[in-house]
Order: structure tokens, then sequence, then C-alpha cells
């Protein structure tokens, strides 16, 4: 989903016409999990970001379950309710165990825009709704408060954001003043939702401050991985020397395979200790919400995990990560180093 304020850097007429419509939405955005709910020939498929709700993203797969508690928890309660095969597809944001409906196609095709009408169907289904922040024709001073900040380039942060969209829009019979009141960390931005030709067009307006937060979260992974390079390096060279000299192929299912396979290079003593040595000098991953799942796990490895610890977690994480899938563009280590982590990959089918 496109900025706004990028798309008026390029096309001010056009946004400056899309504001003056008459039928606009306007959703809180939050800092959540894309989940969508596909249902064809009676036969339930879970999806990701797609960046357009009227549209299905790409289909989850065990890899993805394997580091996103959110989701997992998301996929249970749709397994135990039957209402969602009522509709082709819907799409929530899922944050804190909490599914917030977001758009909804139903079997005959029709993207369901009304606020309303979304509401009633989350309240069917037993789970939340993305809270609506207007619905109609934007008033004068609504757009000329929007305008000031795409022509300014500075979205407000953090509470002058909530403050500013309480200002513009708590005027709205549906605003969820408590929620926003109780919860100001809860907003990321606001969405717009415009019907341009029968054809749903979606930009954001965001926080600045999450826009930074992920510039800075990936400087500081890479600043990290840059300070220890050496160990990761050492740590990559064992994992493909074991790849490289052992049967790869145990087990047809990928992330299982990969469970196999790094247990199997765990049981050398020598390799274990020079491993967990190594893993002990780099990062954790400390978050329970997008890490490995110990549930997703065999449970021989996920007694291991239990037994031997957050390093030992680590290293199957970082195993997991390296030989899930080829790199054709970038690479770890170097291009020849990759090549042999692909030509071990590409060995399973």
């Amino acid at each position: 989903m496109d900025h706004l304020i990028d798309i008026y850097n390029k096309k001010q007429e056009l946004v400056e016409k899309l504001l003056s419509l008459d039928n606009i939405k306007v959703n809180l955005k939050v800092d959540g999990k894309p989940f969508q709910v596909v249902t064809e020939d009676n036969e339930t498929h879970y999806h990701g970001r797609s960046g357009d709700e009227s549209h299905i993203g790409p289909e989850i797969d065990d890899y993805t379950r394997l580091f996103s508690q959110p989701i997992n928890h998301a996929i249970s309660v749709v397994e135990g309710n039957e209402k969602f095969k009522d509709y082709k597809f819907l799409t929530f944001e899922v944050i804190n165990n909490t599914m917030l409906l977001t758009a909804v196609v139903d079997n005959e095709d029709r993207f369901i825009e009304s606020a309303e009408e979304i509401r009633n169907i989350a309240n069917e289904l037993g789970t939340d709704v993305m809270p609506t922040l207007w619905e109609g024709k934007l008033t004068e001073s609504q757009v000329d408060a929007i305008i000031n900040i795409l022509e300014s380039g500075i979205v407000p942060a953090k509470m002058d954001l909530v403050n500013w969209v309480k200002e513009q829009f708590g005027s709205y019979e549906q605003f969820p003043e408590k929620l926003i009141s109780a919860s100001p960390d809860f907003i990321e931005g606001i969405v717009f939702f415009f019907n341009v030709d029968d054809k749903i067009v979606e930009y954001k307006l965001v926080d600045p401050t999450y826009r930074q937060l992920m510039e800075d979260r990936k400087k500081a992974n890479q600043e990290e991985f840059e300070t220890n390079k050496d160990v990761y390096e050492a740590i990559y060279n064992i994992f493909v020397d074991y790849a490289e000299n052992t049967d790869w192929n145990k087990n047809e299912n990928k992330v299982q395979n990969l469970q196999e396979n790094f247990e199997e290079m765990m049981k050398s003593p020598k390799t274990y200790n020079k491993l967990m040595n190594l893993g002990s000098k780099i990062k954790i991953n400390e978050s329970n919400t997008y890490s490995v799942q110990l549930n997703r796990l065999n449970e021989s490895l996920a007694t291991n995990i239990r037994k031997h610890g957050s390093v030992y977690k680590q290293l199957f994480e970082t195993f997991t990560k390296l030989f899930y899938k080829p790199k054709k563009r970038g690479f770890v280590i170097s291009k020849d180093f990759q090549n042999r982590v692909n030509n071990i990959i590409e060995r399973e089918s």
C-alpha cells in the first residue's frame, strides 16, 4: 500500500481529486500482522499481505507459520468456526491475538465497502473490526487539514497524530474514542479507501516514527551482523560443511527436513560445543511473537530447545533461514558461498 504523501508528490491533482469524492472511508491503521482467509470449493486457505484488500496475497506456508504466533492464533480461530466459509475472502490485521476485520469479498465477488456491513460481519464471525474513523464526503476543513500535511511533507507523530485524528474525525458517530484514548500506541496511522469507477484504491498516512522504526531496526541488524561478521561466517561454514556431507533429503516437507537435519548436526558433541560457543556471541531474537514457535516443531526438537535454551533456539532459527530457500540476487558472505548454499537447497527437488 502506497503512502498518500508519496502519491501527492508525484500526482498532486490526482490526490486532490480523490479527496473531493463523495464516498470516502478512513480506517484506523494498526501495526499488526496481515491475514486473509480465502474459501474456494469449500476449502479454506490462508494468505498474507497483498497491499490491496480487494486482492489475495501470497499463501501462508509452514515456514511463515514457524515464525508467527499471531498467524497461528488466527488460524486456530478460523478452524473452529464454519461461518468463515460464508465469504470468498476476508482480510484481517492480527495484533495481540486480536483479529481486526478490515475488508470482505462475498461469494458473489462483491467487495463490501460499508463500515456498518463489515462491523455486522465481524460480529457474526466473533472477531473485532478495524475501526472506521470516517465514512462519506470529507468536509472542507478536513480536506484542508490533509492537504496541509501533504504539502508540508510532515505527518504528525505519536500523540500529535492521535490528537490530529481526534480533531479531524472525532465527530463521526462511530468514532472509536475509548479505544484510541486507552491505547494511543495502537495507532500506526490511517488508511484512505477511495472508490474510483467501482475499483477501490487505498493509500496510507503513517506516523513517521513507524517508518523510522523499520529503518532503525534494519540498520541495527546490519550493524550487529557487521560487528560479529567473523562469528556468523564461522557458524554458516559449519552449517554448510555439515549439509554438503550428509544425506540432506530426510523429509519431503521443507520445514520438517530442516528440523531433522539440524538435530542430526547437533548430535555431534564437537559440533554442538563449537556452535553453542559461537552462538552465544550473536544477537538472540527475544521476541516470543516472531521467533521460532515451539508448537510448530516436532516433539524432539521442541524438547531440545527447552533443554538447551535460547542459544540453541537461535542457532536453529539461523540454520532455517539460511537453508529454507535459495537466494538468486542477494547472498550471505559471498556469491560463491551462496552458490554452495543454493546447491544444497536444490538437492531437495
